[in-house]
Formats: C-alpha cells, sequence, structure tokens
C-alpha cells in the first residue's frame, strides 16, 4: 500500500469525549443563523476576503467578529453530505453515518438523503416521488440539542441541495426546504410537511424570472484586476467558457438555477421570509442557510475562474444583504451568525501552474499541487476493475462501481469467501493505476480510529460500519475525479479538508480577531452550540468554543 505525507495536520482525538457543562440559560432567546458556503476552501478565503468591498457581508464578517483562516476536517472523503453532517454534529462520517453524497437503493445509486418512506412535497402538494428525510443521521446534531433545551425552538433549513437544508437542522426542525433540479422549484417533504410553506411557495414562483436577464460580471475591472487568468479559460465548461451567459437558454430551467448566483439571493429572500411568517416574538430562533452556488459554479468553471470571483463578488453583496435584513428584525446586537464551509476545492489542471505558489520556492501552506495534474474518471476505473473480476470469477455482477470515493461490491461480490478473494485484487489493480495513491479495504479499519493525523486515521473517520462501500480510494495530490473540464474536490489533502470560519455575536465572540492557528472542524459545532445556549453534541469531536 502506497503512503503519502500530509501537509500541516491537526492532530483530532478520536478517543474519549470530555463532557461539558450545561450552560446557564440567559434571559435573551437566541437568534442565530449558520451559513455553510458550499466549496469554499480555506485557501480560497485566505486569498480573497481582502479583497472585496469594505461595505461587504464578508468584511462585516471581520470587523465586527473573529475569523480562523483555516479549520480542518477529520474525514478523507470530503464532499457536501459529510461536510454539513460534520460541522452540526462535530463527528466525522464514522460517527454520523453520512459517507457521501450518494447511497445504494438497492442497484440505483441516489442521494443519501433519499427517504423512500417519505414523498416529495412541491407547490403542487404530495408528490408520488420519494422524499428525503435525515433517516441517515446516526447521531444528534447541534439543532437536536437545541430542540431539548428550547422545545418551543424555531428551527429552519434552506438551501438548494436536499443534503445541505436536511442535515444542518437534525431530526425535528419545523421545516427543510430545498431545491428540485426536476421540476426546478422548491420542495420539502412528507418527513416535514404535507404541504409546502405558503413562503416557500410565493418564492418557488419567482425562479423563472429570476433568469430573465443573462449573467453578466457585476464589476469587470475588479475582475480584471484581481483575476489570474483570461475569461475565456481552457478547462472550463466547454460551451460556456466566456461572458455573458444566458443560462435559461443554454440549460434545463433546474440546472440553470443551480448554476446562477442568483440563487444565493433566492434563498436569502427565503429566509427572511419564513422568519417573519414562523418566527413568533422572543421566540429561540435557529436558521440554517447552505449556499450551494459557490460549488456548482466552481465545479463548471474552477475557483480561478472570472465565473468564481463574480459569484464571490455577489455572495458578498447577498450576506451584506441578509445582515441588514437581520438588523431590521432584531437590532444589530439581536442575532450571531457563524459561517464556514462544508470541505474545499483543487485549482483545475489548465490554470494551476500558472499560480503563483507554483512558481514560488516556498511551502505552500494548503498543499496545493503543481505537478502531475490530471482528472480521472470513475467509469473508467470501474471499467478495470470489472475485467479484473471477472478474469478471477469469471462473467458476472461482481461490483456496482462508485460511490463517492469507494467501491462498491454488489452482494455476489460481498460473499462469504468471494470478497476475501476479491478484494485483494481489486486493491493490486487500483494501486497500479499512476493517478492512485491508495486504497484502503474497509472491512480491515479499527473499530477505534487512531488519534492520529494520518492517512490511515482520514480513511477511518471517513467510512461509517458497515456502510455500501468496501474499498476507499485516495488519488495523488492533483488527480480529481471529472469529466474533462471544471473543478473537483473529496480527498485527504489540506486544499480540499480546511475551510474558513467566521462568527459574528456580539458581547460573545471577540470583534476584529484572525486567528491563524489551523483549529478542528468542531470548533464550529462547539461555538454554535455556545450560542444556542446548550450543550455541544454527545458525539462531538473536543474543541473550545471561540469566544
Amino acid at each position: 500500500m502506497k503512503y503519502l505525507p500530509l501537509l500541516c495536520l491537526t492532530v483530532v482525538a478520536c478517543g474519549s469525549l470530555r463532557s461539558e457543562p450545561a450552560p446557564k440559560k440567559s434571559a435573551a432567546a437566541p437568534v442565530v443563523v449558520t451559513i455553510v458556503v458550499d466549496q469554499l476552501a480555506a485557501w480560497v478565503a485566505s486569498e480573497r476576503l481582502e479583497t472585496l468591498p469594505a461595505d461587504g457581508g464578508f468584511a462585516r464578517l471581520r470587523r465586527e467578529g473573529t475569523y480562523v483562516r483555516a479549520i480542518r476536517y477529520a474525514h478523507g472523503a470530503t464532499e457536501t453530505a459529510c461536510g454539513h453532517a460534520a460541522l452540526f454534529t462535530g463527528a466525522p462520517p464514522a460517527r454520523t453515518g453520512v459517507m457521501s453524497n450518494e447511497a445504494l437503493r438497492g442497484s440505483r445509486v441516489v442521494s443519501t438523503m433519499m427517504d423512500d418512506d417519505t414523498r416529495l412535497v412541491s407547490t403542487r402538494g404530495v408528490s408520488a416521488r420519494a422524499g428525503a428525510s435525515p433517516k441517515v443521521l446516526r447521531v444528534d446534531g447541534v439543532a437536536d440539542m437545541f430542540r431539548a433545551g428550547y422545545p418551543d425552538a424555531l428551527v429552519l433549513g434552506l438551501s438548494l441541495k436536499d443534503r445541505g437544508a436536511i442535515l444542518p437542522v437534525g431530526k425535528a426542525p419545523k421545516v427543510a426546504v430545498w431545491f428540485d433540479i426536476e421540476t426546478a422549484e422548491l420542495v420539502t417533504s412528507t418527513y416535514y410537511s404535507e404541504a409546502l410553506p405558503p413562503w416557500a411557495v410565493d418564492i418557488s414562483r419567482t425562479i423563472p424570472e429570476r433568469l430573465a436577464q443573462p449573467w453578466t460580471p457585476l464589476d469587470p475591472a475588479w475582475l480584471a484586476k484581481h483575476v489570474l487568468t483570461p475569461d475565456d479559460q481552457d478547462g472550463e465548461e466547454p460551451s460556456m467558457r466566456a461572458f455573458p451567459h444566458d443560462l435559461i437558454r443554454e440549460a434545463p430551467l433546474g440546472a440553470a438555477v443551480r448554476l446562477s448566483p442568483q440563487s444565493d439571493m433566492m434563498l436569502v429572500e427565503l429566509a427572511l421570509a419564513a422568519l417573519d411568517a414562523e418566527r413568533r416574538e422572543g421566540q429561540p430562533t435557529l436558521l440554517s442557510l447552505s449556499l450551494s452556488a459557490n460549488d456548482i459554479i466552481g465545479h463548471a468553471f474552477g475557483p480561478d475562474a472570472w465565473e468564481a470571483w463574480d459569484e464571490l463578488l455577489r455572495l458578498d453583496g447577498t450576506l451584506a444583504r441578509l445582515f441588514d435584513g437581520l438588523d431590521k428584525r432584531f437590532g444589530a446586537d439581536g442575532w450571531a451568525v457563524a459561517l464556514s464551509a462544508d470541505h474545499g476545492v483543487e485549482p483545475i489542471p489548465e490554470v494551476q501552474p500558472l499560480r503563483p505558489e507554483c512558481k514560488s520556492a516556498s511551502a505552500d501552506r494548503w498543499g496545493r499541487p503543481c505537478r502531475d495534474l490530471k482528472r480521472m474518471s470513475r467509469e473508467a476505473i470501474t471499467v478495470e476493475l470489472m475485467k479484473t473480476a471477472n478474469a478471477l470469477l469469471g462473467p458476472g455482477q461482481w461490483l456496482y462501481g462508485f460511490v463517492g470515493a469507494f467501491v462498491a461490491l454488489t452482494p455476489e461480490g460481498r460473499a462469504a469467501g468471494v470478497r476475501e478473494r476479491l478484494v485483494p485484487r481489486l486493491l493490486a489493480t487500483l494501486e497500479a493505476n499512476q493517478g492512485i495513491a491508495a486504497a484502503f479495504d474497509v472491512g480491515k479499519l479499527p473499530a477505534t480510529c487512531p488519534s492520529d493525523a494520518s492517512l490511515e486515521a482520514l480513511v477511518c473517520n471517513a467510512y461509517p460500519p458497515e456502510s455500501d462501500g468496501d474499498i476507499m480510494v485516495v488519488l495523488k495530490p492533483g488527480a480529481g475525479f471529472g469529466d474533462g473540464s471544471g473543478a473537483t474536490h473529496g480527498m485527504p489533502y489540506t486544499y480540499d479538508l480546511t475551510v474558513p470560519f467566521l462568527v459574528r455575536a456580539p458581547k460573545h465572540v471577540t470583534a476584529g480577531r484572525v486567528i491563524d492557528e489551523e483549529l478542528s472542524f468542531s470548533t464550529f459545532t462547539h461555538t454554535v452550540a455556545k450560542l444556542l445556549n446548550v450543550p455541544a453534541p454527545p458525539s462531538a469531536f473536543p474543541a473550545k468554543p471561540l469566544d
């Protein structure tokens, strides 16, 4: 088996958890807003937040709160679902049960949030399609602790993605609302309600008009000053490499909405409408927003593209408008916000050699690679693995293929006497691939994960026992799963494992402070729990909340 040195890893304890005394209830009911900016890597934030306008949302967070440049995840499969679950439970996938964005249902690969016991609910009512729920979660999160401490609390989860709406708000929120790409409308599921809330119906009906105008740069001069590459850059989505983007003409409506920065503003308007409609005066409140446009745009164009920079600038203004809305409803001192991200991102192969760190003799804090950059095809690797299996066992259906970073065997491949013969051969095939650093038989992972910062610990923390996968695949730095363009993430390297954390809480968290020391991802969990005036979840890794 091959092993790789990992840069700047923070040791996160996997053993016994220290207990914390229950916080004393304060007179004022907490109002806490959590924001997850999908795919906002620590290196991107560190490089770009200072370039944003002084009147923007990020500048306000930095003036009025604390900015931690990097919190580090303890799991190696850095995907959206895994990251959201980790932030809000303080635990890695090995404990939360959230292994990937996807899951197997028989031979089908579906959203990990899909729950066949529920039905999707849209503006037209309950549909025949399966809905989604937090059924996959094996542990409680901060939202569950909040509801236990404040039974009358209002808990709301909103996102474009089902996983982004559902996982942060735990098992008993008031409602979770997300966007259905198939019908291009906002939805919920019967797990939460038999009807979509009226405020969500109203916003859903405005979706087509939000894409009526082409996407053009908000500030071309600002982009030209800061962006490393030309607008029309190799490696970006081939059909839309340069502005303007008439998204509604270039893609189906559902896909167009997901690719548009307008989706961030839609979710902010949805959040304010939800507060106005659902919250009673003095009611303890947790509002979770997961903003997905940064991730969708990053996958299509890469983090260095004009489109990615424009999205960040627009997001900055959108956050400012959200904060103004919260000021009007609660007063400037009446609310707190915690902002982070679910995972990082790797620069695209066509651009990374042009970046400053690849022209410097100094070591890169974020471990971004400058050579051996490539996109790997899951489908091509699966074909090779099937050849290996058939050569060993004869023609048959021995494996399904990939579920996230994991290769999943069929029941035939997992059968007693078969798996023991098959997995070593598959491991050898994988490790012979020039883009693969290591492959791990999850059946041989220890029952208790190592408490160090090794690759073995990251892999162990990434796999929930008795889940769909059988082999975890770790690509080499610079390699990523992809389809020929855009960016990727998902590997146990610093550029994917570290994200920023900004928290603003008047009278509770120091204003104007920047923390350069790398902290554990569970710092987010413990800090949010403290702001909600409840204990951290029992399964959370130890960490000190910010003050």
